[in-house]
């Protein structure tokens, strides 16, 4: 699910797939833009990103914590992955 504004972007990853699998989204996107990932009823686990200028190697990212917040595209292309629970990945232009 995704919602998308003049502002922001938002998507829900849901995790594992289908298949069983983790989930793996591509966030296109300019370099500098802020990129927060919020987990959703519980902790997101083994939780991976990359072009982002803080990167998570396979982390568990847990409700009310900072964990997540606040991360800065570092080129046009990024992604994340998540291997368990449920995750908002938000992005948002760094002009705001």
């Amino acid at each position: 699910a995704t919602i998308l504004d003049g502002s922001a972007r938002i998507r829900l990853i849901q995790a594992p797939g289908p298949d069983g699998q983790a989930v793996h989204c591509r966030l296109d996107g300019r370099s500098g833009d802020h990129v927060s990932l919020l987990p959703v009823g519980g902790p997101a686990d083994v939780v991976t990103t990359s072009g982002l200028v803080y990167p998570l190697a396979a982390e568990s990212l847990l409700p009310g914590t900072a964990r997540g917040l606040s991360n800065v595209r570092a080129g046009p292309g990024a992604s994340v992955t998540v291997g368990r629970g449920q995750l908002l990945v938000i992005e948002s232009p760094a002009t705001l």
